[in-house]
């Protein structure tokens, strides 16, 4: 059992340290802290504007409020929102024993038009992360020893996340792909790029976080957040323009009123709004993110079936 000292260094806050022990009695620190960083970096939108403890906070009162086991029976009743969260405990083995490939059987429902469970009617911040999750785990995958890679792994990786990010959600994984296939094909200069010149939206995503990184290091300061951005907590749809999005039509400041990607969001999200939803509501500030990086190996080509038709 990991010590309170030890789990403080983790987040610093008494009411996560404190959840932290509890949750630790039951599964191992090491697998919590995978937990909360893989849905973090597969559900947030890295344009979004956060703070560092949020990392562990968002994870840990998730696992606190829906066990694993209400999570796979919520999935199995049809619930949408744990039939994603059920693939993530079990990718990263939280609650229930670590299995890839029956987490992307879940996700794939969301993905793929032939899977016997594909589901027509996913709201857009479902499927999107569904998709990000996919395209995390493909990415893992692609490493098939230590000098070898698959070129298709790496495909269905990049295609998923191209998606995800057409949907509106750019997270921290599908950013950490677009970088990692950059740097791959810098470095074999040989290898086939075609395959993946059609991935638009994931190469507009990876220089538009270029050039914000590249103005933030400029200006000595972060940008402010987009405004285009579903405010529902956890959803993270991103709108292209203002147009699609649905704006609160009630009293809150201009600063403070929230978007939404969907009715639905903007019902969950009232109790939140509904203290700021008022004429002399006070501005909160949020702050900012990191990134990961890996080394390129070769590549070799499968036959493997693809993955986003």
């Amino acid at each position: 059992m990991a010590s309170k000292q030890r789990i403080e260094l983790i987040d610093g806050s008494d009411e996560i340290d404190n959840l932290l022990v509890e949750l630790s009695k039951v599964e191992e620190l090491s697998i919590i802290r995978d937990y909360c960083h893989t849905r973090f970096n597969c559900y947030r939108n890295v344009f979004q504007h956060f703070e560092m403890s949020d990392i562990v906070r968002e994870g840990v009162l998730a696992l606190k409020e829906q066990p694993t086991s209400d999570v796979m029976a919520g999935a199995f009743a049809g619930n949408l929102a744990d039939c994603v969260e059920l693939g993530l405990r079990l990718y990263v083995g939280c609650g229930i024993p670590k299995d890839v490939d029956k987490a992307l059987d879940w996700w794939t429902m969301f993905i793929l038009p032939n899977h016997p469970s594909y589901i027509t009617q996913a709201p857009a911040n479902l499927r999107a992360r569904a998709l990000s999750c996919a395209a995390n785990a493909y990415w893992e995958k692609r490493i098939i020893e230590e000098q070898l890679w698959n070129i298709d792994s790496m495909w269905r990786s990049a295609n998923c996340a191209d998606a995800c990010i057409a949907l509106g959600l750019t997270t921290d994984a599908t950013l950490h792909i677009a970088f990692d296939l950059k740097r791959f094909f810098e470095s074999v200069p040989d290898a086939d790029q075609s395959r993946f010149e059609a991935f638009t939206d994931l190469w507009d995503a990876m220089r538009r976080k270029e050039e914000e990184s590249k103005e933030e290091q400029e200006n000595g300061k972060t940008k402010a957040a987009n405004v285009f951005v579903c405010a529902a907590e956890g959803c993270g749809i991103e709108a292209k323009k203002n147009s699609a999005v649905l704006r609160c039509g009630g009293k809150c400041p201009l600063a403070l009123k929230p978007s939404y990607c969907s009715k639905e969001c903007q019902k969950a999200d009232w109790k939140r709004h509904k203290a700021f939803c008022r004429p002399d509501a006070k501005i909160a500030s949020f702050p900012q993110k990191p990134k990961p990086t890996t080394t390129p190996a070769p590549l070799r080509t499968t036959n493997d079936e693809s993955l986003v038709q």
